[in-house]
């Protein structure tokens, strides 16, 4: 065999196999909507996406992470919630029950995953803690009862202050 036929025997059926042996890694998509202030919380999603890395899901190589930040307007939430859905994520992540709800009036299918919601049960975001059912999981950081257990302690920790006081939102179903 003359070697400029060998080279393309070669090519012909080398260069196929190696290119279908290594496919390109398809890039997975998370969304994050949050209503606070970006400087705020930023610190908080980069060890999100320093464990991310460490699992081999790398930004711009296969991850693409598309970020809303509310700047603590919550009334931005419902058109942020829809700019995220319309890049068809394939996960949201998402803090606070407002936000939740956003994404929940906009979406179905995709899932949601919530962190930093008050009581996800009252809030109508999950039928029960143990199934929440629907779209919608995660974890939340208070309930009703936790609430007076704090309550509790902190009458234990101060035992001669006679009024506490709670600082919350009124659009924050969490914290009426």
């Amino acid at each position: 065999m003359h070697r400029r036929s060998f080279i393309t025997v070669i090519a012909g059926v080398v260069l196929p196999a190696l290119v279908c042996a290594q496919p390109a890694a398809s890039m997975r998509r998370i969304a994050i909507l949050d209503p606070a202030d970006r400087a705020l919380r930023a610190d908080q999603w980069q060890v999100l996406e320093a464990r991310l890395r460490e699992l081999g899901y790398v930004e711009g190589r296969n991850l693409v992470i598309e970020r809303r930040w509310a700047d603590g307007v919550d009334a931005r939430l419902p058109q942020l919630a829809q700019e995220l859905l319309a890049g068809r994520p394939e996960v949201v992540l998402v803090t606070t029950t407002p936000a939740t709800q956003a994404l929940m009036r906009q979406t179905d299918t995709i899932p949601i995953v919530m962190t930093g919601t008050a009581d996800p049960v009252a809030a109508g975001l999950v039928a029960s803690l143990a199934r929440p059912g629907r779209n919608v999981t995660g974890i939340s950081f208070q309930l009703a009862g936790v609430a007076m257990k704090r309550l509790d302690l902190m009458r234990e920790i101060l035992p001669k202050a006679k009024r506490f006081g709670l600082l919350g939102s009124a659009t924050n179903a969490g914290t009426k």
